[in-house]
């Protein structure tokens, strides 16, 4: 097989990049596109260590003592980071363009301009130029969500705001083939409900494009429970290749649902989660055919997934960016509740701990958005089963 020359778009903390890495294939992320602050610095941490450590330690050595007569030096740095980081259109908050970076303190901007240089990082899929991007024989494209979730907006492909990104693909992929370098692979991945009536029309327009340029569209969803990740987390993939037919998506048949349990990924330096208000109503729930062992909290909310709770024997429900599934209440113990860390999040979505680590050192990036970045991203071990049928 020919080495993969992969472009991440929307690439989160890299979920790719990491499946591949992980399988041995032969590839190079050759660009990413993500205009996510944090998520641009998590990942360069996780995938470029080296390189920004390196540059980290030289940061340091120059600008990492604020005294008084490195001020001026301290200065001409920060409108340098300015200058160079405003070429960017970055947001805080992924939704929103931020209008001004002055508010970061001089670390913080070099590291985040540090990791938009080591990962050649376009940032903003608006901007991005097809003929200007590096040459590459892989798409991977996650957009967003929030318009076709059934916790977001559902204002669709077309009149939604987040989830329209998807056109601004399409643009680049017709930019392409005006080049005559239309990738050989793409890769889709989103929520389920892509698939579904509501969005068949604008989804089908999709398909029927990719077609008259040559590819055969592959569409299957996976739920990574059913490979061996106890998270209840079922996603809508499309696989296309250019002028062949030879891909087969991977099959769950006969496959069980995973043993792991939350449990298994639970460390001991939890913070006990305090309930406001009402009662536990079992706190020993017993697992279902699901996967999960899941309660509820009686008088504490009327939204029902606020109001659940689930043992350490259970899989985990569905990791979200944001809401109710982001502060998962689980069952330590009798008369004890605690939310997943963050690292317990990276962990059920297939990173490991030094992943964690590697970011959660460079004391930048907030616990929400750690948080946040799981629940943006794709389950490892489920990208590594569809690449490896590329394989």
């Amino acid at each position: 097989m020919e080495k993969l020359k992969v472009i991440e778009l929307f690439s989160g903390i890299g979920s790719q990049s990491k499946a591949l890495k992980n399988i041995g294939i032969d590839y190079e992320i050759v660009a990413i596109a993500d205009w996510d602050i944090y998520a641009n610095i998590s990942y360069a941490a996780i995938h470029h260590d080296k390189e920004l450590k390196e540059s980290i330690k030289k940061f340091d050595l120059n600008f990492g003592f604020d005294l008084n007569n490195q001020e001026r030096e301290r200065e001409r740095e920060r409108e340098r980071l300015l200058q160079s980081l405003d070429k960017h259109i970055l947001s805080r908050d992924s939704k929103t363009p931020i209008t001004t970076l002055k508010r970061f303190d001089l670390r913080t901007l070099f590291i985040l301009n540090e990791s938009l240089r080591i990962t050649n990082n376009f940032t903003d899929i608006n901007a991005i130029k097809g003929n200007k991007l590096p040459n590459h024989n892989m798409i991977t494209y996650s957009f967003p969500c929030q318009d076709l979730s059934l916790q977001g907006s559902q204002r669709g492909l077309h009149e939604g705001k987040s989830s329209s990104m998807l056109w601004q693909v399409e643009r680049i992929i017709k930019e392409l083939n005006e080049e005559n370098k239309l990738p050989k692979y793409l890769l889709l991945e989103n929520v389920k409900s892509l698939f579904s009536k509501k969005y068949k029309k604008g989804f089908n327009n999709w398909e029927k494009t990719l077609e008259k340029l040559g590819y055969t569209n592959h569409k299957f969803t996976l739920n990574s429970k059913y490979f061996d990740v106890p998270q209840n987390r079922e996603r809508a993939f499309m696989f296309s290749e250019l002028n062949q037919n030879k891909f087969v998506p991977p099959s769950i048949d006969n496959k069980k649902i995973t043993s792991k349990n939350i449990g298994d990924f639970l460390d001991d330096d939890f913070v006990e989660w305090k309930l406001p208000k009402g009662k536990v109503l079992n706190w020993f729930p017993k697992r279902n055919a699901k996967g999960l062992a899941k309660t509820s909290i009686e008088g504490y909310t009327t939204f029902m997934s606020e109001a659940s709770a689930f043992g350490r024997n259970s899989i985990s429900p569905t990791i979200t960016a944001t809401g109710a599934l982001n502060r998962i209440k689980v069952i330590e113990k009798e008369n004890t509740l605690r939310l997943l860390t963050s690292k317990e999040q990276w962990q059920l979505m297939g990173f490991t701990k030094s992943d964690w680590e590697k970011v959660n050192k460079l004391n930048v990036v907030p616990e929400s958005n750690l948080k946040k970045q799981a629940g943006n991203s794709i389950v490892v071990q489920v990208l590594e089963v569809i690449f490896s049928n590329v394989k």
